[in-house]
């Protein structure tokens, strides 16, 4: 088995997502926290295919592009890795696609209104083999969402039969299709297995020739198990994808559900055939007091290095606005003036007995603005 101490994250900084968003980069959106990629040796998803599967997306100079992926499990609740929620740059508008196979086709990107990573997530911290890195999050949608069902979060009774050795999984994601291609932003699927077991993660093995495995993009997407054993499918969500192997060549590392369901009970209340129960209700709806978000908490730790892939710098800030500008100063319109008053192309201001105007000004006594003769000469 590969050194599992090779493992980075899977995701794409949101300055390149929002450049990807322009109309002639290459790129094609993807994701997995700060890197974004579909399924290696995957296939394409048709657009009815795993429905609740989704991408976070940013809003950029011509749209949305896909930097992580996520699972709808509630009305409300948007399942994804805390490292694609707990380094958003302020003034990033982040929503959730839904309803389609491309982000740039179809479906419909829903508003968030909360982004919640687990509270002992560190971004600091660079995992080493399978451990207990809390790499979980969740997005609340500003308004519940009932066209697509959500998925079914594994219970504790079918970890067993869901989360062992060799177990099949079904992966899906918007991220990198090949190691080192371009961004893509489209849902791809696969099956592979699992093969080693942690407390709080899985490793799923994807270094076989031609098998599927996650890469930059798919963070935060879903590994599913499947309680049908005949043809049907009857799945619940095992695992998020947190990292892979360098280049995407050695299988990918994910944070098991079960092992949060507790602390996703506390985010809202997840539908009654999810999860654990009680406490449930029929749709999971999150009531508002649930989306809140603690900024130290969730944004206070930048994160480290990607390890597989280059890191990328923060866009530069906006520039500030201009200064206003002062009596008597050309304008175009008042809210350029500090005075708030354009009259005849310059700043100017209401005057009156107790408000005089400044020496070589006279205040006009019907208009109550200052000028000299007809129109206020420049400064």
């Amino acid at each position: 088995m590969p050194s599992l101490s090779a493992f980075g994250r899977l995701t794409l900084a949101l300055a390149v997502v929002a450049a990807l968003a322009c109309s002639a980069c290459s790129a094609e959106s993807d994701r997995l926290g700060e890197s974004r990629a579909p399924i290696i040796n995957g296939t394409a998803s048709s657009a009815s295919s795993l429905p609740s599967v989704g991408a976070l997306v940013a809003l950029g100079p011509q749209g949305w592009s896909a930097f992580c992926s996520g699972t709808l499990i509630s009305s409300r609740m948007v399942l994804t890795a805390a490292h694609c929620i707990a380094n958003i740059p302020a003034g990033v508008t982040v929503g959730f696609y839904i309803g389609g196979n491309d982000v740039r086709v179809g479906g419909q990107v829903l508003a968030v209104s909360a982004r919640i990573a687990h509270p002992s997530y560190n971004a600091a911290v660079t995992p080493t083999g399978l451990g207990n890195y809390f790499d979980i999050g969740v997005l609340t949608l500003a308004q519940p969402f009932t066209a697509i069902a959500p998925s079914k979060l594994v219970r504790p009774a079918e970890v067993k039969a869901l989360v062992k050795q060799s177990a099949t999984v079904l992966i899906a994601g918007f991220g990198l299709t090949q190691a080192g291609g371009t961004v893509t932003g489209k849902k791809y699927e696969g099956y592979t297995t699992m093969v080693d077991i942690g407390a709080s993660e899985v490793f799923i093995i994807g270094a076989q020739a031609n098998r599927p495995q996650k890469c930059n993009g798919d963070s935060g997407g879903p590994t599913f198990g499947d309680l049908d054993s005949g043809p049907g499918l009857d799945l619940r969500v095992v695992g998020v994808a947190s990292r892979a192997g360098t280049n995407c060549t050695i299988g990918s590392i994910e944070t098991r559900v079960d092992s949060y369901l507790p602390w996703l009970h506390q985010q809202g209340t997840i539908p009654c055939d999810s999860g654990l129960s009680p406490p449930c209700n029929p749709t999971g709806d999150i009531g508002v007091a649930d989306a809140t978000v603690d900024l130290t908490r969730d944004f206070g730790v930048p994160p480290p290095p990607d390890i597989s892939f280059p890191d990328v710098p923060p866009p530069p800030p906006p520039p500030p606005p201009p200064p206003l500008k002062q009596f008597g100063e050309k304008c175009t319109i008042s809210s350029e003036c500090v005075t708030g008053l354009c009259i005849n192309g310059y700043c100017n201001h209401r005057c009156g007995p107790n408000l005089p105007c400044p020496a070589g000004w006279v205040c006009h006594a019907q208009a109550l603005i200052c000028t000299v003769g007809t129109t206020p000469p420049p400064p």
